[in-house]
């Protein structure tokens, strides 16, 4: 059993699988928090969500997230 735990992280599907799941918890806890943010805030709190975007967008302007990704949707 221990050494499924230990090899685990070096298999590409176990790290996709895990890629998937923290997406979908992402998917769920913004939601949820969107909707408490809104009851609490109405439009105010699109502000903190806008800022990050931008943000990601930007850093990933000057350091792309997976060049070999944007290669293989290119080529």
């Amino acid at each position: 059993m221990s050494d499924i735990v230990r090899y685990a992280p070096q298999q590409r599907d176990v790290r996709d699988a895990a890629s998937l799941v923290s997406v979908w918890i992402c998917y769920v806890a913004g939601a949820a928090l969107g909707t408490i943010a809104k009851q609490e805030w109405e439009f105010r709190c699109l502000y903190a969500p806008i800022v990050l975007l931008i943000s990601l967008i930007v850093v990933d302007q000057f350091r792309p997230i997976d060049i070999q990704e944007e290669k293989h949707q290119a080529g």
